[in-house]
């Protein structure tokens, strides 16, 4: 259970999960199939979004401004799939 305790990995995880249960919901809310090549396309594209601001908040050592910041991106990216 080392893994787990890697600041970076945790960030990662966070991000992805709830990056691709929000984009989930949406297709959900809009009607569309759940199992298609689409659903890969958003597993593909909220792992390299995730994996991209995890090693950017790597380098934040406070944890009250990462989590705000790591939330800040969730609804800003977010809005930013959903409206396209």
């Amino acid at each position: 259970m080392k893994l787990l305790t890697n600041k970076t990995l945790k960030t990662f995880l966070s991000l992805l999960i709830s990056l691709f249960l929000i984009e989930m919901l949406f297709k959900i809310g809009q009607g569309y199939q759940l199992i298609d090549w689409s659903t890969l396309r958003i597993l593909i594209g909220c792992t390299l979004v995730s994996s991209l601001f995890a090693f950017i908040l790597s380098f934040i050592k406070n944890k009250i401004a990462n989590n705000i910041i790591m939330f800040i991106i969730i609804i800003f990216v977010s809005i930013c799939y959903s409206s396209s």
